[in-house]
């Protein structure tokens, strides 16, 4: 049995003037696939060599050099992340996405609340989005 807790799903340029997902820079190169070395070394963060190679052709390309820069890059961030105990915050019965927020800037505190986007399906977290400015 693999618990992974948080894993990276992606790391995407996002263009000011879109007004849908599809107006983002995506598939900017044709690069060649990044080696399975490359990719091995990310697996805890994002344990996939289909959604890391997915992730880089699709997003990574249109704003780093390489996909050695882009997976060092999404570790670096995820690396500084500090993640609350979710567990003790989700057995909370009146959990809430807020609750989820106010844990990750009390552990974060250069986190601010409008660059986080919670999803959860009841009292189930299913997703949380961070954004970074770089």
């Amino acid at each position: 049995h693999n618990d992974f807790g948080l894993i990276v799903h992606g790391f995407w340029a996002q263009s000011k003037s879109a007004k849908t997902l599809k107006q983002h820079p995506r598939n900017c190169r044709n690069d060649k696939q990044l080696p399975l070395t490359t990719i091995k070394r990310h697996f805890c963060m994002m344990p996939g060599e289909t959604l890391i190679q997915g992730e880089w052709e699709k997003h990574g390309t249109c704003s780093f050099r390489t996909g050695e820069e882009y997976l060092d890059t999404i570790e670096r961030l995820y690396n500084a992340l500090t993640i609350p105990n979710l567990k003790l915050i989700l057995a909370d019965k009146r959990v809430d996405q807020y609750k989820i927020k106010k844990g990750f800037i009390e552990k974060n505190p250069k986190l601010h609340t409008n660059q986080m986007i919670i999803y959860m399906k009841g009292k189930e977290l299913v997703d949380i989005k961070i954004c970074y400015d770089l």
